[in-house]
């Protein structure tokens, strides 16, 4: 009898040794989950990694205009802490910029470089532009004198135009490593967004590139208040040889007297083309003056849905 007493006694020991065990593994604090090394950014189709620890991303592509379509900023997290905390206005720390634009011309790279005032490079200094691979991609390369020194690095692909630029104080800065390591990890891949479609000053909401349309078709999206004149703008459309098919307008849904971006809606009729299911949506910009300098669009390439017999 009495042995039955210990057995009994030591299955409740070894019972409750189990539990106590479990109970200890099953409150374990879960290892803490760093923040992935890459960041993706697929409409634009562009990925690169950088050190979390001592970098601070700010994502600035609602501040872009024109042909300019996104951007982001990094600065050392100590510098940019020390900023936000600043009480007197000033200049930001130098740091690392991303920046994409669309191509509407097709110019290659240097030429795009030289023609245009973006990349802040002195055309009278054309020798001075280098060719170099670097990581998967083949860039033009330069050094530049603003408030800092500067380097920039300009890559294409899918319609964009890729820079990549940091500026400095000296060769010594730490965040120049953080530089080196998006120049080695830059991936570009298919972006989301076609470059035809991208614009820092209009977004197509629907219909989507490539999208089966009927009629008649609605129109929506954003765009800043001056693509607008009398709250309107032009919408075309034609057929897959260029012929037009259709007119109508997108109209302002709120007050279009802002530089902000403004909702927008629209609607076109249309008979579909007997020949050809592709065709091409444009949205210009309401250019009143005239002049060619300040006209704009924005085409998405768009399919027709089949004539029913």
């Amino acid at each position: 009898m009495k042995k039955i007493l210990w057995l009994i006694l030591l299955l409740l020991l070894v019972g409750l040794s189990w539990f106590f065990f479990f109970q200890e593994k099953n409150t374990e604090t879960p290892p803490l989950e760093l923040p992935e090394k890459t960041v993706h950014f697929p409409k634009f189709g562009l990925a690169f990694d950088y050190d979390h620890e001592t970098m601070t991303l700010i994502n600035q592509e609602n501040q872009t205009k024109g042909d300019q379509v996104f951007q982001v900023n990094l600065f050392t997290t100590s510098e940019y802490e020390a900023l936000l905390q600043s009480d007197i206005p000033r200049e930001g720390p130098p740091g690392i910029s991303v920046e994409v634009y669309r191509n509407p011309m097709s110019l290659d790279k240097r030429t795009w470089i030289l023609q245009n005032p973006a990349p802040n490079f002195d055309p009278a200094k054309s020798d001075d532009l280098i060719n170099v691979y670097i990581g998967a991609e083949n860039y033009d390369s330069y050094f530049w004198d603003g408030l800092y020194r500067a380097r920039t690095l300009v890559t294409e692909k899918n319609g964009y135009l890729y820079l990549l630029t940091t500026t400095y104080l000296s060769e010594t800065d730490s965040h120049l490593e953080s530089f080196e390591e998006i120049l080695l990890s830059l991936t570009l891949t298919t972006p989301t967004i076609p470059a035809q479609t991208a614009h820092g000053d209009i977004q197509l909401d629907s219909p989507k590139p490539g999208e089966i349309i009927t009629s008649p078709l609605t129109v929506t999206g954003k765009a800043r208040g001056y693509w607008f004149f009398e709250a309107t703008a032009p919408l075309i459309l034609t057929d897959w040889d260029g012929k037009i098919i259709a007119q109508a307008y997108i109209e302002a849904t709120e007050p279009w007297m802002t530089e902000e971006f403004v909702p927008f809606t629209g609607s076109i009729t249309f008979e579909t083309p007997e020949y050809g299911e592709r065709g091409t949506l444009i949205l210009q910009k309401q250019n009143a003056s005239g002049l060619p300098e300040h006209a704009d669009a924005i085409e998405a390439s768009i399919l027709f849905s089949p004539i029913e017999l």
